[in-house]
């Protein structure tokens, strides 16, 4: 069962919010929702101590529940009244208020609303005066965040960080490497143990071992997870070998290419976190793979035994726990070097009784070692030692309190946006925006003084990844994660903590729907089940997207979905959106991206409350609402590569919130202009489109690029028609366009001008790391780029104007290496390009690819 502390702390703060508003007062409810605050700062008091009791306590469980479901009740309700503060404070000030209410409305609205807040009080004070028979302490206060870098790998592994696997590395190695006079084509070793153990880790220290490498012809690694699916395993294998090829409809000529990439190779095949008991797929996948050379092999790693005797054909290799001396050394690891702190005698014997309860699971001394990485008093360390929730037994199950402590650990909003993850599939990457969007969207995130909610987040997900929770799989250049996965252990947390709120619907798969579901997800080979349209609780509707699988339009029924508050149809193939989704009014994140949507239709613009649109490579959408400002809410807009369209809603710059607008496209009519930009504190990327209807250089230094220092890519783009002349005053409106120095990434594309700007010259752009000049046409010289001490990538492509690139290009000091930090240089489409010219004696490309 979920912790609760984080819905009723995320309530709290919501209801906090709304007090200092003067909409409460206006409506004469400020009391009763002070009323409504007070009975829940009175469970909250005691909630820490609940949660850490309840164990098996069933009454305890139970009440928890009941208080859970009452907030989430709450929550809902207090989100409704911000949503009528919403409309309210769109129409104006209290003089203007009831020119947006009639009186009979705004008459019936307070009454109502005053009767669902006694309600939910009535509900809550009688949850609230049960507590005392479960003689709850009060206690408080959050939990502190600590950060720990933990690296995280697939198939490669980091020798130096695995402790007590050296033996079974031995074993493992050396049973491959003989095993020469096995009579069947192909043999199959098992390892197994419980989830944690390290089988994985195993693997990847004999997959990676040079022996091996120098025996087998051909190393592949799958991961197969709970999804033993023959098409998807076969294209894996062939990818892994081949590279990516698709395009097979059919599956016999995809066995034919598989049989034809291994025939008469000596392969060794990892199966990694293998879950399918089906004998049949199993027979019909080994006998795809006996085309391969003598002493070809399979290692299938999994928890399960009947999997290890269904398939083995060599002895069945069980993993045995680490020692407590090896244990030890990677609690230590993680407790002390990690943390730079010596080792405090009084710790390292609290510690070693620690260790001792972990009963041999690496995972659980990793995620134990991480929790108390920065935790130097005794108390924090006896806490954990005498835990009243560490329940470890022999069976799989025993993991999960030594997990569920470290999830204790976390500050109440944390846990809520780790249980989250859930609504995810096993072995599923999460993209680390996107999440945070979807945490957002639920109202996970606390807000902090001076810092924007996405800022928060990152901050949480990072905490999660130090803590063990997340393992990055994705690094953007600047090491950044940008996509990450949750071990399999970790995974069955986060269902065992979100058992009652939240479903994966997988196809060929029976899932239990929980009554007051509030998370639900499905990929598109299953059939939504009618029960959960008629769902008053629903959340989260997520389509889990898969290329190879079919599409599904958005059912009509999608707006009886009357609370949800986070919906991604990525992929999907509808054209149209209903205007009834105008009636979603708590939602808060729309995704859209990749689908077939034309249009979004006017009534969208009811959704008040809605902060984040994705509407990313929607390459048929051609126009967005035209009353798209009167979305004050709106913080992120994704509508990068819409091909389809062609102009901006009209007066933008009214979306004062916006920190997300992937494209701006500038028209020539007022509202439409460049200058719409002005007010808007934007982040990372901008591409602005149509700068030929930028009028002069006063138009362009409207956009206040110079003021946006949290804007890390910029696009700059002319779209010429037929009939359009040519500027005569291009250059001074690249002028204007000055960016703020902070600026990582530019472009400029289809210039027609004769010279580039001065900030091109200055030291603008110290910090430009990538730089494309496309289609620049009319520059006949390059600019001293040279100079740039922090340029990676420069492309140069169709300027047919160059025909000579001479000592100017690498900067005027002669006594500075030029392009210091450049690694890639591309010159595409240079018809006329003639010579090119250096100073002998001078460094060029200290850090050049070649």
């Amino acid at each position: 069962m979920v912790l609760i502390s984080g819905v009723v702390s995320t309530l709290m703060g919501t209801l906090s919010s709304l007090l200092q508003q003067e909409f409460a007062t206006a409506w004469g409810l400020k009391k009763e929702l002070e009323k409504l605050e007070s009975t829940l700062t009175t469970i909250q008091t005691v909630l820490k101590d609940a949660e850490s009791k309840k164990g098996k306590n069933e009454e305890l469980k139970n009440w928890l529940r009941k208080l859970k479901d009452a907030a989430y009740e709450a929550d809902d309700m207090i989100d409704e009244f911000k949503i009528e503060a919403l409309q309210w404070k769109a129409a104006g000030t209290l003089k203007k208020v009831h020119k947006f209410f009639s009186p009979s409305n705004a008459l019936a609205f307070s009454i109502e609303m005053g009767h669902k807040i006694q309600e939910i009080r009535d509900k809550l004070d009688a949850i609230a005066a049960e507590r005392s028979k479960f003689h709850l302490r009060d206690g408080g206060g959050g939990n502190r965040i600590e950060n720990e870098e933990r690296p995280v790998t697939d198939s490669f592994i980091i020798e130096s960080g695995i402790y007590g696997r050296e033996d079974e590395k031995e074993v493992i190695v050396k049973s491959l490497v003989s095993n020469m006079s096995e009579p069947e084509n192909v043999s199959i070793l098992p390892i197994v143990g419980i989830g944690g153990l390290g089988k994985t880790t195993l693997a990847q220290l004999a997959y990676n071992d040079e022996r091996i490498m120098k025996h087998f012809e051909q190393r592949i690694w799958v991961c197969v997870s709970d999804s033993f699916e023959l098409r998807r395993l076969m294209d894996a294998i062939i990818e892994s070998v081949c590279g990516k090829v698709g395009g097979y409809v059919e599956q016999d000529p995809l066995q034919r290419r598989l049989r034809e990439t291994l025939r008469g190779k000596r392969f060794l095949l990892v199966l990694d976190d293998v879950w399918s008991e089906d004998q049949d797929k199993w027979d019909r996948l080994k006998s795809i793979l006996t085309c391969g050379g003598k002493g070809s092999t399979i290692i299938v790693t999994t928890r399960i035994d009947k999997v290890a005797w269904m398939t083995g054909t060599l002895p069945t290799f069980h993993l045995a726990c680490l020692s407590d001396d090896d244990c030890w050394s990677l609690f230590k690891r993680r407790a002390f070097e990690l943390g730079r702190r010596e080792e405090h005698p009084n710790l390292v014997a609290i510690g070693k009784e620690i260790v001792k309860k972990c009963g041999g699971v690496p995972l659980a001394v990793k995620a134990l070692g991480s929790m108390l990485c920065y935790k130097s008093e005794e108390r924090d360390w006896l806490y954990v030692k005498d835990s009243e929730i560490w329940e470890l037994s022999d069976d799989d199950s025993a993991i999960l309190p030594a997990l569920r402590l470290s999830y204790d650990h976390l500050p109440s909003h944390s846990r809520q946006c780790f249980a989250y993850c859930a609504i995810f599939p096993k072995d599923y990457e999460i993209e680390k925006e996107k999440l945070i969007h979807q945490w957002m969207g639920n109202g996970f995130i606390p807000s902090k003084r001076m810092m924007v909610l996405e800022d928060v987040g990152h901050e949480i997900f990072n905490d999660l990844v130090c803590r063990s929770f997340f393992q990055n799989v994705g690094k953007d250049e600047d090491g950044n994660i940008t996509k990450c996965k949750m071990h399999d252990l970790v995974h069955d947390l986060a269902q065992f903590v979100m058992v009652d709120d939240s479903s994966i619907l997988i196809f060929g798969k029976e899932e239990r729907i929980p009554e007051k579901i509030r998370h639900f997800s499905y990929d598109r080979e299953s059939t939504i089940p009618m029960s959960l349209y008629d769902s008053p609780t629903l959340w989260t509707f997520l389509t889990l997207h898969n290329y190879q699988r079919g599409i599904i339009a958005v059912s009509h029924h999608m707006s009886k979905f009357k609370h949800l508050r986070v919906l991604e149809l990525t992929y999907a193939s509808v054209r149209n959106l209903s205007p009834l989704i105008g009636n979603l009014k708590h939602l808060r994140y729309l995704n859209l991206s990749c689908s077939d949507i034309l249009t979004v239709p006017e009534t969208f613009t009811n959704l008040q409350n809605l902060q984040i649109l994705n509407v990313n490579r929607c390459h048929s959408l051609c126009k967005l609402p035209k009353k798209m400002r009167k979305m004050n809410n709106l913080t992120h807009l994704d509508n990068a590569h819409n091909t389809a369209l062609n102009c901006m809603p009209k007066r933008m710059g009214q979306l004062t919130q916006v920190q997300t607008l992937k494209i701006f496209i500038v028209g020539k009519k007022k509202g439409y202009r460049i200058g719409e930009l002005h007010n808007l504190n934007l982040r990372g990327e901008l591409n602005i489109e149509h700068l030929n209807c930028v009028r002069d250089a006063k138009d362009a230094e409207g956009a206040k690029l110079i003021s946006k220092p949290h804007l890390c890519s910029l696009g700059l783009s002319w779209n010429y028609a037929v009939e359009d002349k040519m500027q005569e005053n291009l250059d001074e409106v690249l002028e204007g366009l000055r960016p703020h120095p902070n600026l990582k990434q530019l472009l400029i594309n289809n210039y027609h001008g004769l010279v580039f700007p001065s900030w091109m010259r200055d030291t603008t752009l110290q910090n430009l790391v990538r730089l494309s000049l496309i289609n620049c046409k009319r520059s006949e010289n390059l600019l001293p780029l040279g100079k740039l001490p922090s340029l990676k990538n420069l492309k140069i492509h169709e300027m047919d104007a160059i025909k000579f690139i001479g000592t100017g290009f690498y900067g005027d000091d002669e006594t500075m290496k030029a392009f210091p930090s450049l690694k890639e240089l591309e010159f595409v489409d240079m018809p006329n390009w003639e010579e090119w010219s250096r100073s002998e004696g001078r460094g060029y490309f200290p850090n050049f690819r070649y």
